[in-house]
């Protein structure tokens, strides 16, 4: 999978800055020079985040992953277990985007996986880089002979946990860490759990922490029933 990123990257940070320009020093005095890069940039960046948004969803159709979550900084594969990192995007080809010089932020993967057996793989890309505009982001799904766009947030939301997983809010909706989110088995459980505090009703310390832990979870989190 190859991936153009400069023009999608300077475009996204100059149009970040020229948003929350009260924020940075000298703004007043850069302004009309970061308008003129947002110009000069924006049709190339359109034509790669487009381009990427194809070739992204062209090699997970190619090795059969029937779900992908895109956001400019986040790619998730989700639902083939058999498919390993390189078969998506090489070393090779990481490197060749990959040419930041902040030493301390590369693009890296991460592997999730829930308890139906359900593999995520996810693509984190580095500070600098972004694969999309938020235009081409979107929850991706794999339905007759071709990738569809689902926008339904409650769809969005029972898929993710057929396949195993609570969704991390946002736009789209993404797959967290099961170390922030809980597992399937774990978050049933909490909410079986305070159902029956709240029957009981007594009103005590562990009702209270349970709630608080539920709410906390809910805050960050969905899945079925718990929008």
């Amino acid at each position: 999978m190859h991936l153009q990123t400069k023009d999608v990257s300077l475009y996204t940070k100059v149009t970040t800055k020229l948003k929350n320009g009260r924020y940075y020093r000298n703004f007043e005095q850069e302004r009309a020079g970061l308008q003129l890069q947002q110009f000069t940039v924006q049709k190339t960046a359109q034509e790669q985040s487009l381009a990427n948004n194809k070739e992204i969803l062209s090699r997970a159709e190619a090795l059969a992953i029937p779900t992908v979550l895109l956001t400019p900084k986040n790619i998730q594969f989700i639902g083939n277990a058999n498919v390993v990192t390189d078969e998506i995007m090489t070393d090779e080809q990481i490197k060749a985007f990959d040419t930041s010089e902040n030493h301390w932020s590369r693009t890296t993967w991460r592997s999730e996986v829930s308890d139906e057996g359900t593999e995520c793989l996810e693509l984190n890309l580095n500070y600098e880089n972004y694969s999309v505009l938020t235009s081409e982001q979107g929850f991706f799904h794999y339905v007759d002979g071709k990738f569809t766009r689902i926008k339904n947030r409650h769809t969005q939301i029972e898929m993710l946990w057929d396949y195993g997983f609570a969704s991390k809010r946002g736009r789209p909706l993404t797959v967290g860490r099961a170390t922030h989110s809980g597992t399937k088995t774990e978050i049933n459980g909490l909410v079986n759990w305070l159902g029956t505090l709240r029957r009981l009703n007594k009103g005590s310390e562990i009702q209270f922490k349970t709630q608080q832990i539920y709410n906390t979870l809910n805050r960050h989190y969905a899945w079925p029933e718990h929008w």
